[in-house]
């Protein structure tokens, strides 16, 4: 108790209460490779783009990779991929759990910021009853809060690509970043 009292009264959270509008970090799904089994989003952060890939399948599924790709490969999958529909929020819900919590000082502060490793759970529901869920890992900043931002259903497939927003980056009063979920259908 005394250690969690002093990591509330030694830390700073100088962010908004809630996830902002603006995201300084913003994720764009792609599309979808049938033939591969992944779905492919761009990151735009600071006016450049990294590319990620989810596997749906296989030892990597659902992690978010990092591929090696330039605005022309970019381009070039935009024409080529599946594009994803909008799934609707009802039955969907977001659990966050804080894993662990620190103080990192940075070089412009006095009182270190709060950082949390925080884990993110998205849960379809039918009934009371799970029926799809995903679940990913990230480095949240100032404040441990995540919403739903969007749902994308994967065409043919009871797969789900979830965008949670989170306050990702410590620098001035907190920006929001965004990460990709993929949730599959519960085994029941």
């Amino acid at each position: 108790m005394r250690a969690s009292l002093s990591f509330w009264t030694s830390t700073s959270a100088t962010a908004a209460e809630y996830p902002m509008a603006v995201t300084s970090h913003r994720l764009e799904v792609l599309g979808w490779d049938r033939f591969t089994r992944r779905v492919y989003v761009v990151e735009h952060a600071d006016g450049r783009p990294t590319l990620f890939v989810i596997a749906t399948s296989g030892e990597h599924a659902g992690a978010m990779l990092p591929l090696s790709g330039d605005e022309l490969r970019i381009a070039r999958l935009r024409g080529e991929l599946a594009s994803l529909d909008a799934a609707p929020r009802r039955g969907w819900e977001l659990t966050t759990r804080v894993v662990q919590r620190r103080g990192l000082r940075l070089a412009s502060m006095t009182t270190p910021v709060r950082k949390f490793a925080l884990g993110l759970s998205v849960t379809q529901k039918l009934g009371g009853v799970p029926i799809a869920g995903g679940r990913a890992t990230v480095t949240a900043y100032l404040r441990p809060r995540a919403v739903i931002d969007r749902l994308w259903q994967v065409p043919g497939e009871r797969l789900v690509v979830a965008v949670v927003t989170y306050c990702g980056v410590p620098a001035g009063i907190g920006f929001d970043r965004q990460v990709a979920i993929l949730a599959t259908p519960s085994l029941h």
